[in-house]
């Protein structure tokens, strides 16, 4: 049965202006379940910690906006990838540790290795990239034309699979070892906007685009099989994002939405769990984490350069809480 939607009364959701001057287009948590690492369109990487409420760091990152951000587990750094067609190492502080160079256009996905050891990214004019994460060396590279890539996700536990979305409306998986696909799936009718992967590698996830409620849908898929389980369905606009929540609930996914919302799904039956819905507020990116006592928390980040926290609580009902904006 499909949860009530909650608000938090307490939260100021109605807020127009945020950390960011422009809309925040990627974020991830840091260390811990209160350090958010978000980037905007305004070219600026804000470290913030929403429990005090302020900004440890923040800094002008790219000549061009940001696209995404991840955080680096084993070296306490962040990467970030822009439209300015260059990767770049980060401390914690903002300090440039390393450009990775070589692509042709705009930087859509970013994805790490599980050891972190490689890294991968695609561009909008169809390149594939595989990285020397330590050395910024380019290993192998792929192109496809027409494969305007928009998200890159490497697959939990295989050094060697990565997944990745694209304008055309095709789902790829990559063997990065020979630059190889392993896996196309059937075109869609929509564009796919972000991809993810289960924590056990045998699901996809992908979002699509759409408007009034056509499209508008998070997709499962059997990664090894490639064969559609469900369209999840419930978004009226773009779908900007969608994640396994990995670590706490394998098989447990989140989606947001320019519609204002967000959604959490059972990828196993194909159902909603819960929503936070907000008319105002288009929402870009998401990114969860594993929060104190096991819960998980969600970040969002909105077009008007805001940063929600959701916490998703089974109390009564399951249901997520708005905990912070900023």
């Amino acid at each position: 049965m499909r949860a009530r939607p909650q608000r938090a009364p307490n939260v100021d959701t109605t807020r127009t202006t945020g950390v960011h001057d422009d809309g925040v287009n990627a974020v991830c948590f840091g260390s811990d379940p209160w350090t958010v690492v978000s980037a905007g369109q305004e070219q600026n990487i804000v470290v913030y910690d929403w429990v005090k409420k302020r900004a440890s760091v923040q800094w002008r990152a790219h000549e061009r906006s940001v696209t995404k951000v991840l955080y680096s587990a084993r070296k306490s750094q962040i990467l970030s990838s822009s439209k300015d067609k260059c990767i770049t190492r980060w401390s914690m502080a903002g300090e440039r540790l390393q450009d990775y160079r070589g692509h042709e256009m705009a930087v859509a996905g970013v994805a790490q290795s599980p050891d972190e050891a490689q890294m991968c990214s695609g561009s909008r004019n169809g390149d594939l990239f595989l990285w020397d994460s330590a050395t910024a060396r380019r290993v192998s590279k792929v192109h496809v034309n027409r494969n305007v890539i928009t998200d890159v996700c490497w697959v939990p536990e295989n050094a060697g699979l990565v997944a990745q979305t694209s304008e055309d409306k095709i789902l790829r998986v990559w063997d990065v070892r020979t630059m190889q696909a392993a896996n196309t799936y059937p075109r869609q009718q929509y564009i796919h906007t972000s991809c993810d992967c289960s924590a056990d590698g045998t699901l996809v996830l992908t979002s699509a685009n759409g408007q009034d409620g056509h499209g508008c849908y998070v997709t499962v898929w059997d990664r090894r099989t490639t064969k559609k389980l469900f369209d999840m369905q419930g978004h009226e606009q773009r779908v900007t994002a969608c994640v396994f929540l990995t670590g706490v609930a394998p098989f447990i996914a989140a989606s947001c939405c320019m519609d204002g919302a967000v959604r959490v799904w059972d990828t196993q039956k194909g159902q909603c769990l819960a929503e936070s819905l907000h008319d105002t507020v288009k929402f870009k990116t998401l990114a969860p984490v594993k929060g104190p006592g096991g819960a998980i928390n969600l970040a969002a980040g909105t077009s008007t350069g805001r940063v929600f926290i959701f916490a998703l609580r089974n109390e009564d009902t399951l249901g997520l809480k708005v905990l912070a904006t900023y």
